[in-house]
């Protein structure tokens, strides 16, 4: 491995968790929506009568 300054591995390492994090959001979004497009109208209305 090459010798690199602390900094340098620090910031690499933040932008790889941010990356992740952004990574994971846009996912968990995604799913989101295609559960949605899946989930019948039947299952809706009961969420909708639970939240209420």
């Amino acid at each position: 491995m090459p010798q690199m300054a602390p900094s340098l591995w620090s910031l690499m390492l933040i932008l790889l968790a941010v990356s992740l994090f952004f990574l994971m959001c846009y996912l968990y979004f995604l799913l989101n929506k295609m559960n949605q497009q899946l989930i019948s109208t039947k299952t809706d209305t009961q969420v909708y009568d639970w939240k209420w």
